[in-house]
């Protein structure tokens, strides 16, 4: 754990007792828990790997869907580490949701989806919904995981339904 609350994307705040409470940065375990997740032998830590890693994605979209109590500046910081982050989980996401592995299958297959669909409908998302496209178009190209490439074009037509559905609301809207 990193415990620099300056510079900390994912604060966990507990409290220990009335007189102690700490803030844990759990976005720097991130990326190690994607690396338990996709790459564990062991069962039992590949599947913990993957509800940790479910749990903190949910935990950091929630974060970045609802957090605006920030100035500008800040606010424009948080957005560029919170890219940076998905830039290195959104490929890991869909990887793992071809997995081999029923538990990985039946989080991260779901989940893909509904981010695609959450970064494509919601106003304020352009990056993040770009981000995910660049993972579903490098996925498409994988040249050994057949699964992973069926996934992303599955995902791709999910894009592109809803960017379609975004499209034609505007267009009511704006009649």
């Amino acid at each position: 754990l990193r415990i620099d609350k300056a510079q900390s994307l994912l604060p966990l705040p507990v409290d220990l007792s009335p007189e102690c409470k700490v803030s844990l940065a759990l976005d720097g375990v991130i990326v190690r828990v994607m690396e338990v997740a996709e790459g564990s032998v062991e069962r039992k830590a590949k599947v913990a790997g993957c509800e940790l890693l479910h749990a903190l994605l949910l935990f950091t979209i929630g974060r970045h869907a609802t957090d605006t109590g920030q100035g500008a500046a800040e606010r424009s910081v948080f957005l560029q580490r919170i890219d940076s982050l998905f830039r290195t989980v959104l490929p890991a996401v869909l990887r793992l949701a071809v997995d081999g592995e029923a538990v990985a299958v039946q989080l991260f297959h779901p989940l893909s989806l509904q981010l695609v669909r959450w970064f494509t409908s919601r106003e304020g998302f352009k990056e993040e919904s770009e981000l995910m496209l660049d993972a579903l178009l490098d996925a498409l190209q994988s040249p050994d995981d057949g699964k992973l490439r069926d996934h992303a074009a599955e995902a791709i037509g999910v894009y592109m339904e809803w960017t379609l559905k975004g499209m034609r609301d505007e267009k009511t809207q704006e009649e």
